[in-house]
């Protein structure tokens, strides 16, 4: 039987208390409620706050591991084409990543950063492709601004 499993067991593998339990087994500073990650019976589940084209906040619960582009096409989040499918090869998933956030996503490696060369909308100092931004609980909470554009 996995580690996930036994923690479901003993009733502590759900809501932001796991989180919380989590944070202290692996010593790390405990989020607060609003920004962590929360195990369901769908595995971890990380909080992304998409702001559309038009304003709208989209505060989506994406699975841990996928794409911020996944979980915004799986949502019906407005203005992520996503014409490559998560390729890294049309630069239609393009975003904005909120400052603290950005400092704690890897650098975009020499394929993403030629593709954000070749956005419609303009690129700017934290400009991500969403395919490339993994959903994981040291971004829980993160906030992608979505460019008016993707063509």
């Amino acid at each position: 039987m996995g580690h996930e499993n036994t923690r479901n067991k003993r009733g502590s593998g759900t809501g932001a208390a796991a989180g919380r339990t989590l944070s202290r087994r692996l010593g790390a500073v405990t989020l607060p409620p609003f920004a962590q990650a929360r195990r369901s019976g769908k595995g971890c589940m990380v909080k992304i706050v998409y702001v559309e084209p038009a304003g709208r906040l989209r505060e989506v619960e994406v699975k841990d591991g996928w794409s911020a582009m996944e979980g915004a096409v799986r949502n019906g989040v407005e203005g992520i084409v996503a014409e490559c499918g998560g390729t890294c090869s049309c630069a239609t998933c393009h975003v904005y990543v909120d400052e603290p956030t950005y400092a704690r996503l890897p650098p975009p490696d020499d394929i993403e950063s030629a593709m954000l060369a070749a956005t419609a909308a303009e690129r700017r100092p934290t400009s991500r492709l969403s395919c490339q931004i993994r959903a994981s609980e040291s971004i829980a909470g993160i906030r992608l601004q979505i460019p008016e554009r993707q063509y």
